[in-house]
């Protein structure tokens, strides 16, 4: 990280076609002020010009012995590679496997884009492919836009403005940590891992100076009862983190929000909705069937995976059902 130039390295990722808010500067300071989270970043140069840019997150559930056992390597968006050279990707994967070694038991690229055309270079490096969908919503056509919501969400939004549902963004650091509870508390419920409520408080300090991040509420008068956080990066909008109170879920604040952040960015010529993951294809998944009543717009850019310790990766398996079950029978 000292030897990189951090203005470089954000020119690089706002000049390229595919760069992103997740292969950001700004996401590596978040993940490294994070005690729970580890960066590793490694780039790529030629002719003292970036020509390679691959951020990294080391994820455990546990610190110590135990955290050797969840210990993985997750990126998003990534990597970013000059002209989608297939030598800059050689270069910086085995640049990215030596960083690596000894860390983690495996390494997940979550794709936001197709890699047809370079995949046979992660096959050369033993990664597997994983089928994986995602929803992109297009907002450049409002009225394709209200074409592609389903009847049943469309009376649900009417419902909440009839109820008194006023959508806005949120505008004092009291309001935002309102958000993050309802965000803990949604995700606690439902049984989905999710941060602690310190990584969205530096979310706050690292991505609010940048307008990087926007977090649009759903009031009852100056009640918020939902919360939707979202990354904003050049022509894109990427949904990160949602929660309500489900107290007033007969109010349908979930899918009142999700409309007026359509229009929202619409009006703020914003071009895609990146929805995020909706799963594998043919297996059921009801985030993905919630999420296709916006929009049918299914893509499938897929996951690679990297298994370091296969010994530890099937321990950590076990040990994850394990622990769900008795998270379960706890609840």
């Amino acid at each position: 990280m000292d030897k990189i130039n951090i203005n470089k390295w954000a020119n690089f990722i706002l000049q390229h076609p595919n760069g992103n808010a997740f292969q950001s500067p700004e996401f590596y300071k978040l993940y490294r002020n994070y005690s729970k989270y580890e960066p590793i970043i490694v780039y790529t140069e030629e002719n003292d010009s970036i020509t390679g840019i691959l951020l990294a997150v080391i994820q455990k559930e546990h610190s110590g012995i135990i955290g050797r056992f969840s210990a993985r390597s997750i990126i998003i968006g990534g990597p970013i590679i000059k002209n989608n050279d297939p030598l800059y990707l050689h270069e910086i994967m085995a640049k990215y496997f030596n960083a690596i070694k000894g860390k983690v038991i495996y390494t997940q690229f979550r794709n936001l884009w197709d890699w047809t055309d370079l995949k046979s270079v992660f096959e050369t490096h033993k990664f597997k492919y994983d089928e994986h969908l995602d929803i992109l919503i297009d907002l450049t056509d409002v009225n394709k836009l209200e074409q592609g919501i389903s009847k049943n969400k469309k009376r649900n939004i009417i419902k909440g403005q009839n109820k008194g549902l006023i959508f806005r963004e949120i505008q004092t650091e009291k309001e935002y940590y309102e958000g993050i509870m309802l965000i803990l508390n949604t995700y606690k419920k439902i049984g989905l891992p999710c941060p602690s409520r310190e990584y969205f408080e530096l979310s706050y300090k690292e991505f609010f100076p940048s307008a990087l991040l926007k977090t649009f509420g759903a009031f009852i008068e100056d009640r918020l009862i939902g919360v939707r956080m979202e990354l904003i990066f050049k022509d894109i909008i990427y949904d990160w983190y949602a929660g309500a109170d489900e107290k007033m879920n007969n109010k349908y604040p979930n899918d009142f929000l999700i409309y007026n952040i359509l229009l929202w960015g619409h009006e703020h010529n914003y071009k895609t909705f990146d929805f995020g993951g909706a799963g594998k294809p043919n297996k059921p998944y009801g985030v993905r069937d919630h999420k296709l009543k916006f929009s049918n717009n299914l893509v499938e850019f897929g996951r690679f995976e990297y298994i370091h310790k296969p010994c530890l990766f099937i321990f950590g398996k076990i040990g994850l059902k394990f622990y769900k079950l008795i998270n379960d029978i706890r609840k």
